[in-house]
């Protein structure tokens, strides 16, 4: 086996995608900031490859798979940019905001036996394979 080959990360031994529901704090409305209708025309304008954030989070030996799902739900509820979506008719710019008090979002579990030897590199390739 070559190095290349070795270096590469071994198949998850399985792979879900769940949906997780959420409720709490306030539904609410408004003008998109200045800062959102930047990051808005960035993303019209450039590859979201070039915008988003992806990340590896390895999880102790032992954690359930609910309370890894609980945390993440609870991060949600708290902040409200990760509840934050901009309605808007096809072919237009968004210009509002919506904060929403419930919904659910979408969380794929990739269970490994050890966590590849560059996180970072390996959340990019999976985060690319599935905007493909």
């Amino acid at each position: 086996m070559s190095e290349q080959d070795s270096s590469r990360p071994k198949r998850p031994k399985s792979t879900r995608t769940i949906t997780v529901p959420y409720s709490g704090g306030a539904e609410r409305r408004g003008p998109a900031t200045m800062g959102q209708t930047n990051m808005i025309r960035c993303i019209l304008r450039d590859d979201p490859v070039q915008i988003n954030i992806h990340d590896v989070w390895p999880v102790p030996a032992g954690t359930r798979l609910e309370s890894a799902v609980d945390a993440l739900r609870a991060l949600v509820v708290r902040h409200e940019a990760l509840r934050t979506v901009f309605p808007h008719a096809s072919g237009t710019a968004p210009c509002e905001q919506m904060v929403s008090a419930e919904g659910e979002f979408t969380v794929t579990v990739l269970d490994h036996e050890d966590l590849p030897r560059e996180p970072a590199r390996y959340a990019e390739s999976v985060a690319r394979q599935s905007r493909a």
